[in-house]
């Protein structure tokens, strides 16, 4: 439904770079526990990402927290690092934290605001109310939940073609250097 672009370009991405031969969805349960600890409703395109690889994707998202069982404890650490270096900034009440990088910069979408919805972003040294960010907001990365994966599967595709090049350019510097 709202994945079948973003499932589409993984598959093909995926082909080339094998970054995930193994992907893990999450289970009903561990998606209704999910809402449950959390006590909202999940939204349709967040749900798809879950049930297709919300426990792992091989080094896909690896640098990430953003799997089932970070998802247990991501909204503690983000009202955590809130709280050490963002205290005029608010997390809403209907935020879902699903990725947090290296324990400084999160990403949350609000429940209320659609079942494909936007994206915003906290980092640490993001300018809150009380230095210089006059709305006192957090700022939208993405228009949709579904633009955050392309974007991902995207830099994921430029990063691994970059990887290939650069070994193809040694291989022919090595080769060179053997004649």
């Amino acid at each position: 439904m709202y994945l079948d672009e973003v499932k589409r370009l993984f598959a093909e991405m995926n082909a080339r770079t094998h970054v995930a031969d193994e992907v893990t969805p999450c289970t009903e349960a561990e998606i209704a526990h999910l809402e449950r600890l959390y006590h909202l409703a999940l939204p349709v395109a967040y749900t798809e990402f879950l049930r297709w690889m919300g426990k792992g994707a091989g080094n896909f998202l690896a640098g990430d927290a953003c799997f089932y069982d970070a998802l247990l404890q991501l909204r503690e650490y983000a009202l955590d690092l809130l709280a050490e270096n963002g205290p005029s900034l608010r997390l809403p009440d209907d935020a879902f934290v699903f990725s947090m990088h290296e324990g400084y910069q999160f990403l949350f979408f609000r429940v209320a605001e659609g079942e494909n919805p936007p994206v915003y972003w906290y980092g640490e040294g993001q300018p809150t109310a009380d230095a210089g960010n006059a709305s006192g907001q957090f700022p939208k990365r993405f228009d949709h939940y579904s633009d955050f994966l392309v974007s991902e599967i995207v830099g994921h595709d430029r990063l691994f073609a970059q990887i290939a090049a650069l070994k193809a350019e040694n291989a022919q510097r090595g080769a060179a250097n053997r004649e």
